[in-house]
């Protein structure tokens, strides 16, 4: 049996053989350098975005528990200043006196409103 030989003048080229010869080009090969810088540049782009992005995070959630901790001081300073201690000052402070006697007027209908 006689050995089948790839150069033989009846042999057309494979694919392999048909990229074989395109890889060994000068333009291929630059592009496929391109190609690969394009991607390095994309991936390096990505990663400082998600870098970025998780800096502004981070910093927003700092600015969340500051305002929660102020949202905090402000609901005591709400409790405090309804307490009936303070109440009782602002009240002698306007000159407001106890009432003495409370007096009730009654009216002679029985109906508050009518429509």
């Amino acid at each position: 049996m006689r050995p089948i030989s790839l150069h033989s003048p009846h042999h057309t080229p494979t694919w392999s053989g048909a990229f074989q010869s395109l890889a060994s080009t000068i333009p291929f090969r630059l592009g496929m350098i391109g190609l690969v810088v394009i991607a390095i540049f994309l991936y390096v782009f990505q990663v400082n975005t998600v870098t970025a992005q998780g800096y502004e995070i981070s910093e927003l959630n700092k600015k969340i528990k500051t305002l929660q901790e102020t949202n905090r001081q402000i609901d005591v300073r709400i409790a405090q200043e309804q307490s009936l201690g303070r109440l009782s000052e602002r009240l002698k402070v306007f000159n407001f006196v106890p009432a003495d006697t409370i007096t009730y007027i009654a009216s002679g209908a029985s109906v508050v409103a009518k429509r």
